[in-house]
């Protein structure tokens, strides 16, 4: 997919804000000299960092936010030619899902995690994120999507073997910030984490698992409405901002699941 300008895509103004890209800001984990930040070049630099092989039951294990028993039809995310069906709780999927939410749970703080004066983020990267911080609230929704994606994308791509000495490992907001990066779910749940700590609400927002057409390979991104529509923010879109339609996007993104707070769903094509 040919990237665009994503103030074309979000409809935004940039008034007296800056593109992340354009501000000059320093990215975690990277020398000022990093290569083109194309999601060719980003995919490639991933490598073992990618999501590995799609398996059903890992997957479902990725991501913690979620109280499967809750899912509902009005909770339930609105995927163009997809049905949301709502998992089973008591399935032996849910119950390893509810085991990682529980860890999670205990050990991600948002204040630990997201507060500029204790967030484990490195100096010159907190000062940056203080001043993002202070503009949120007063920020649309489609401008508060656009600077988190393009924030959280600047950190650098690790593999969980490497970080953690683990195939499979979901990080917790703190762990992806001491790390200086993480997989694909990773950044999915740092932003989910980071927008419900400014205040966006957990029913507009949903963790899609499912498999990227074009790399053959799996993969996940967070949805998030805003108005009317549903936009992806992927780790590797370009510019690190782009905010995608979800329509487009899942042109060569075939999703199996979604999660939020609220639920777990299953997603079958119409």
């Amino acid at each position: 997919m040919a990237a665009r300008p994503a103030w074309k895509y979000a409809k935004l103004a940039p008034s007296a804000l800056t593109t992340p890209e354009a501000d000059g800001a320093a990215r975690p984990g990277r020398a000022d000299s990093a290569p083109e930040n194309s999601r060719a070049s980003r995919a490639k630099r991933r490598g073992a960092a990618g999501c590995p092989g799609f398996f059903p039951l890992a997957f479902l294990c990725l991501l913690f936010l979620c109280r499967p028993a809750l899912a509902s039809g009005e909770n339930a995310p609105q995927l163009t030619g997809y049905t949301a069906v709502p998992a089973n709780p008591a399935s032996a999927e849910a119950a390893r899902l509810l085991a990682f939410w529980e860890r999670i749970r205990k050990q991600h703080s948002p204040q630990a995690a997201f507060d500029p004066a204790r967030s484990p983020m490195p100096a010159p990267v907190r000062e940056q994120w203080k001043n993002l911080a202070l503009r949120m609230p007063g920020l649309p929704r489609n401008e508060r999507l656009l600077y988190i994606n393009g924030f959280f994308n600047r950190w650098t791509p690790s593999a969980d073997q490497a970080a953690y000495g683990q195939r499979e490992y979901w990080a917790t907001p703190e762990e992806f910030l001491r790390q200086g990066g993480g997989d694909c779910e990773d950044y999915a749940i740092i932003k989910y984490l980071a927008l419900l700590h400014f205040s966006e609400p957990a029913q507009d927002m949903w963790i899609l698992l499912g498999k990227d057409r074009k790399r053959n390979a799996a993969h996940a991104v967070l949805a998030a409405r805003s108005g009317s529509r549903v936009f992806i923010l992927d780790n590797l879109s370009s510019p690190a901002y782009l905010l995608i339609p979800e329509p487009q996007y899942l042109q060569n993104f075939v999703p199996f699941y979604a999660i939020n707070e609220n639920g777990l769903w299953i997603l079958k094509p119409e």
